[in-house]
C-alpha cells in the first residue's frame, strides 16, 4: 500500500491462503477472518459472478468465451479448508470498504465464501481458487477422480498474463547485481517454515505461523527517480 501510495505500481496476487492472509494483515489490529469451508478440498466448481464483476479491473479484459466457460464450467479449483464467508466480509465494515467481491461460491453446507476479490484502490488480486493448479492436476491428491475441462488451461494462461501486464506496470530496475541478489527469493529460508506452519494450519489456521520477509526498512531507502523509473537508493541521489 505504501509504495503504491509512493507512485511505485506494486501489483499483488494473493491464491488460496494468498487472499486469506490479505485480509486478514490488512488492518491494524490484523484479523483473522476464516471460517471452515467444508466439502471444498479437492472440488471444480464454476464461479458466481457479483452483478458487476465484468466491469472489474480484474475480468474487465476477459475474453468473452472464457469469462462465461469461468461462469458455467467447472473450472475453478478449490483445495482449502477454510475460507471468508460473505457474511464475515458483510459485518467487517473495514473489509468491505477496501475489497470488492466480484465472485463467490458455496462450500457443501451451503455457506457462500469469497472466491474472488480486489481492492477497490490498489491494484490488489484476491483468488480462493487456484488458476494455476490446471498443468499441475496429476501431482494433487485424488485429482484422478477431477475433470479437468480444457478452458482451464486457458484460464490458468490468461491469469499468468495478467499477473505478468500488472508487473510490467512496475518501471523499476535495479542498480546493480548484487542489489538484486537481496532481494532475490533464494534469501528468504521458507521451506521450512511453509511446511511447518501449513501443518498446523490443517488443524487450525493461524496467521502467526506464517512468516513473510519485512521490506519496510529496505523500501525506506529507495526513492523513484521520476526521470528514467528506475529505483535510486536515496544515498546515490
Amino acid at each position: 500500500m505504501d509504495l503504491n501510495e509512493r507512485g511505485i505500481y506494486y501489483p499483488v496476487l494473493g491464491i488460496c491462503f494468498g487472499i486469506q492472509f490479505m485480509l486478514g494483515q490488512s488492518f491494524e489490529p490484523s484479523i483473522d477472518p476464516t471460517s471452515r469451508c467444508i466439502g471444498m478440498e479437492h472440488k471444480l466448481t464454476p464461479l458466481n459472478f457479483t452483478l458487476n464483476a465484468r466491469e472489474s479491473k480484474l475480468f474487465r479484459t476477459m475474453p468473452e468465451k472464457l469469462y462465461k466457460s469461468l461462469a458455467s464450467e467447472n473450472i475453478a479449483g478449490h483445495f482449502h479448508t477454510a475460507g471468508v464467508s460473505m457474511k464475515h466480509y458483510n459485518s467487517f465494515s473495514d473489509i468491505s470498504k477496501h475489497f470488492a467481491v466480484t465472485a463467490t461460491n458455496h462450500d457443501d453446507q451451503g455457506m457462500e465464501f469469497i472466491s474472488t476479490m480486489e481492492s477497490r484502490r490498489y491494484p490488489f488480486y484476491g483468488l480462493q481458487w487456484h488458476p494455476e493448479k490446471a498443468f499441475f492436476m496429476n501431482s494433487l491428491h485424488k485429482a484422478s477422480i477431477l475433470h479437468q475441462p480444457r478452458n482451464a488451461y486457458k484460464t490458468s494462461l490468461w491469469f499468468s498474463r495478467f499477473l505478468f501486464n500488472e508487473a510490467m506496470k512496475n518501471n523499476n530496475t535495479f542498480l546493480s547485481m548484487n542489489e538484486q541478489e537481496r532481494f532475490s527469493f533464494d534469501c528468504y529460508k521458507t521451506n521450512k517454515i511453509f511446511s511447518q506452519s501449513a501443518h498446523i494450519a490443517v488443524k487450525r489456521l493461524s496467521f502467526a505461523n506464517f512468516k513473510v520477509p519485512k521490506f519496510d526498512s529496505i523500501c525506506d531507502s529507495f526513492v523513484v527517480d521520476g526521470s528514467n523509473g528506475r529505483l535510486q537508493c536515496l544515498s546515490k541521489l
